[in-house]
């Protein structure tokens, strides 16, 4: 199968140890055996432990009302800014490529950006 492109959306939410951002991310592939176009939905979560890293998750908005503070604030600048160089240039690569299934795309980008990481230390 096909990865044609994607639609992406964020959200984010308070708890305990700061801001909780995820961008949504509904996949589209075209399957060649089929002939039929599916979308798939995944989230890249950013946190300390996986900032980036996908996992296939169903979409659930949550909105801070009002109680985002200035540290979130300049913490989602960061996560702005890892989006539009990081996220979209390696799903930008990606597009058009040929896939086993779903779980394969999201370990091809989690290698990617497991790479990048490497890549930015040296």
């Amino acid at each position: 199968m096909k990865f044609i492109t994607y639609k992406l959306s964020t959200t984010w939410g308070t708890w305990s140890a700061g801001l909780l951002v995820k961008d949504l991310l509904t996949l589209t592939f075209y399957d060649d055996l089929t002939g039929k176009t599916y979308t798939v939905e995944t989230c890249v979560n950013y946190s300390a432990r996986g900032y980036g890293r996908m996992v296939r998750q169903p979409h659930a908005y949550v909105l801070l009302n009002g109680r985002m503070h200035w540290k979130h604030y300049k913490y989602m600048d960061g996560v702005d800014t890892y989006r539009r160089h990081v996220v979209r240039n390696v799903l930008y690569v990606l597009i058009g490529k040929e896939f086993k299934s779903v779980n394969s795309f999201i370990k091809e980008y989690n290698k990617l950006m497991e790479r990048r990481k490497k890549w930015k230390k040296n």
